[in-house]
């Protein structure tokens, strides 16, 4: 592993190995063409915005693989992007403050005031599309995750396995 020191105006490019559970002949396309299978689940509105969506390990892959009816694969990807152009990541609280700064001054304009009582995926992709993002990162909750007791409530280390870190991965039109 290598370290260095933050470098400001050089190039933020970051590789990051996600997970995608779906069936094969569902995502074909993305690793022959690298075409998006993107995801039109009905409360997509409610999660990251419109794309295809990824998990961050192997684990939680098999969490939804599960939950899904066990029959679907777990396909290994890497996604390779500039870090500092490219992602919404919404798991650092000085960008969510950001996002919801930028959507409160779009909303002033009376052509953008659906956006005060949009679902969060209609504002993060609003957001994503004027902004050229390719890339959001996001904490689900998944309530139904099965814990372990080695991290209980007398330790400072937490479990928050209740919530699971995602990706998407936004089709080209943003």
């Amino acid at each position: 592993m290598l370290w260095k020191k933050k470098q400001e105006g050089k190039n933020h490019d970051c590789i990051v190995e996600l997970y995608h559970c779906n069936y094969e002949s569902r995502v074909e396309s993305f690793f022959k063409h690298k075409e998006l299978r993107i995801s039109h689940h009905k409360d997509d509105s409610e999660w990251g915005g419109t794309g295809m969506y990824f998990w961050d390990n192997e684990g939680n892959a098999e969490y939804w693989k599960k939950q899904k009816d066990g029959k679907a694969d777990i396909f290994r990807c890497y996604v390779k992007f500039d870090a500092r152009n490219d992602l919404l990541d919404l798991t650092d609280l000085n960008v969510e403050k950001r996002l919801d700064q930028f959507i409160r001054l779009a909303s002033k304009e009376p052509k953008l005031q659906y956006l005060k009582k949009a679902s969060i995926g209609d504002k993060i992709d609003f957001f994503c599309e004027k902004c050229n993002v390719k890339l959001v990162k996001f904490f689900g909750k998944y309530p139904k995750t099965s814990q372990t007791e080695l991290l209980d409530s007398e330790n400072r280390v937490k479990s928050i396995i209740l919530c699971k870190i995602l990706y998407n991965v936004l089709p080209v039109s943003h």
